[in-house]
This record gives structure tokens, sequence and C-alpha cells, in this order.
């Protein structure tokens, strides 16, 4: 199974309508979806025969528990190694500034406290302000970096790649495979 469409090379997309979570150790599928009350998450791993399908109640923000259940059960059942850290060049720049989302009502003004904040955090790490929670990533490859902050033994691990098009510079994550931040505000 090949994905359909991917914001950026190296980084998981999207297959037939559901997001690809890892592309092979195995390749695992799935889709989350909410409600103002529920919030559900379906995970598949084809060649494993294995499905997994949580659906909780709560009101806004509970979404979390499902995302972290399905987290846990994947690093449990399918444990990954980080990536191996690597030095920045001398000559890489990192893009830092704000960051707006795809996936905004754009029928309204958009509200820069929703943006991404992205800084240096030396060489080879960075930080990341998204309401007000503050992580820190490191690089392990050109522009490519993995989240250390509450990285969970076994994984999965998030990664962030920043990339550019004649729009400017553009910030995807390999968890959200369906959305894509663009440079606001250097």
């Amino acid at each position: 199974m090949a994905d359909s469409a991917a914001n950026v090379p190296g980084l998981p997309g999207m297959a037939h309508g559901f997001y690809v979570v890892r592309k092979a150790g195995p390749r695992i599928v799935g889709h989350g979806g909410n409600t103002g009350d529920f919030h559900s998450m379906m995970i598949l791993a084809p060649e494993k025969r294995l499905g997994l399908f949580i659906s909780e109640t709560g009101g806004p923000g509970s979404y979390r528990g499902r995302t972290e259940l399905a987290d846990a059960m994947i690093g449990r059942l399918f444990p990954q190694s980080p990536a191996i850290r690597v030095a920045a060049p001398s000559t890489e720049v990192l893009p830092t500034g704000a960051y707006r989302g795809n996936r905004r009502d754009y029928s309204r003004q958009p509200d820069p406290t929703n943006d991404l904040i992205i800084s240096a955090n030396g060489s080879d790490a960075l930080m990341m302000v998204n309401e007000g929670q503050t992580t820190h990533w490191q690089r392990i490859g050109p522009l490519m970096y993995e989240r250390a902050t509450g990285a969970r033994a076994g994984g999965p691990h998030d990664r962030l790649q920043f990339h550019s098009d004649a729009g400017g510079w553009r910030l995807s994550f390999a968890s959200l495979p369906y959305a894509s931040y663009r440079l606001v505000k250097p």
C-alpha cells in the first residue's frame, strides 16, 4: 500500500483517507474523529492483522486521552528507537518565527495566539510554543527534528520537517499528515 499524498518527502502522508502513522516496521494507518463529546481513534496494522478502536467521552480537550492510549499501544506492540541525532552544517539556517496552520476557519481573521512559535535552542535543537506549552525538538537530518519533550520509550517519535516552495517556508509534522503550517512572521 502506498501513500496517496504527503506534505513533504520523508514524512508519512495520507493513504486513501487514512493517516499513515508509520511507513514500515510494520506499516500502520489510522484515523481519528471528534465531536463535542466523543473522541475516537482507529489504528490498523494490516500486515500484523491487528486493529485497535478507541472511543471515549469527554468535553473539549479530552481527545488527548485517546491519542495517548493509541500511542502507548503502538509503542508497546511495535517499539521503535529514537532517530540518531546529527549536527547541523554551519550553512543551515533554521527558519524561526510564527507558523500558522491551514486547518482554521477562513471566514474569520486569524488569531495569532494559535500560531506555533519556533525558536532555535542551540545549533541542533529547537523550541516550539503551542497553546502555551513549550516542547523541545532535536535535529535528526536536514531541517528535520524529532520531539524530545515527552518522548516515550518505544515511541512513536513525532517528527517535524521544514520545507519551502514559492509561497515561502512551511512546517509539517509526522503526526499530522493532513495539516501544514506556513511561516507568517519571521
